[in-house]
């Protein structure tokens, strides 16, 4: 019974001490699942710097137009609403249905999950779904005091790859407050 246990013991130790490869540790609230959202528009940020943007405002009925360039972080505060977008963090591991068709794949909050993103589609340039063409979302929020629905919109070029336009709508309620309505358009030139 003595060797037994002794061989047990030593078989153990002996595969215990095997070399393995270090692996990087993994972002444990990130995953790669879903469409990258986040990582298509921090992958635009370096080529977008110095571009210039000609931005279109409607808020709450006022208008208001500018022609502006951004340096990286400018672009970054720009297109925040995009990079919060994204859907893959580890809580909604299993909370979005997956369509395919042709070049467009959707992305929808199961009934049942919470989430503000409720929906999430791309387009594609080609059938292997490498380019996008457009990516846009759905969200919605509420609690008591407050009701908010957002859509956003994005465009890429054909043969580039880059971002040519981009389109914010939201609406947004505060028990008795009148609702904040917002659109936002802006055109790389």
């Amino acid at each position: 019974m003595k060797k037994i246990v002794i061989t047990i013991l030593l078989g153990g130790l002996l595969f215990s001490c095997q070399k393995e490869e270090k692996q990087p540790l993994a972002n444990p609230t990130q995953l790669d699942k879903y469409f990258a959202l986040k990582d298509l528009i921090l992958d635009q940020l370096p080529d977008l710097q110095g571009r210039e943007l000609s931005k279109i405002s409607h808020i709450n009925g006022k208008y208001d137009s500018s022609l502006v360039t951004l340096d990286k972080d400018g672009w970054r505060k720009e297109l925040d609403l995009f990079v919060h977008a994204d859907i893959n963090k580890a809580a909604n591991a299993t909370a979005y249905h997956i369509e395919e068709q042709d070049k467009t794949t959707t992305y929808t909050l199961k009934e049942g999950e919470k989430g503000e993103i409720k929906s999430l589609w791309v387009e594609f340039y080609d059938a292997e779904k490498k380019r996008p063409a457009s990516v846009n979302f759905e969200s919605a929020s509420e609690n008591l005091f407050y009701q908010s629905q957002t859509s956003g919109h994005l465009s890429f070029a054909t043969g580039t790859g880059a971002l040519k336009n981009y389109q914010v709508e939201a609406r947004q309620q505060v028990w008795f407050l009148d609702p904040n309505s917002i659109e936002v358009r802006g055109e790389l030139k």
